[in-house]
């Protein structure tokens, strides 16, 4: 069972951040293989482009992103007048947002 941290223990505020930062990197991590998978499970791979662009960033020690910088993602994701939404990086993110959960627990524990 892990310790328990609060904000307002100074002298381990660094270790704190150092683990939030580090949790935030392998939930982004994990993010990234749960729209991945989703674009496979959907079957939105024509070329490929779109797979391979999914990518992640820790944007500071408490906050990470996942995205693409592919111009159609944003047709796919939301749809248009002539084509329905597939909801690729929703879905991802939302099928396993438990298990993301789950990693950033475990690893601000010390996993």
């Amino acid at each position: 069972m892990g310790t328990k941290m609060r904000w307002f223990d100074k002298e381990r505020k660094a270790e704190i951040k150092e683990r939030a930062t580090l949790a935030v990197k392998r939930a982004a991590a994990f993010g990234v293989g749960s729209v991945r998978q989703e674009i496979t499970s959907q079957n939105l791979i024509d070329t490929g482009n779109l797979l391979n662009s999914i990518a992640d960033s820790v944007v500071n020690w408490d906050r990470g992103r996942v995205g693409t910088n592919v111009f159609y993602a944003i047709y796919l994701e939301y749809g248009t007048r002539r084509m329905p939404a597939k909801a690729f990086m929703r879905r991802g993110m939302e099928h396993d947002a438990n298990k993301i959960k789950r990693v950033i627990q475990a690893t601000m524990a010390g996993g």
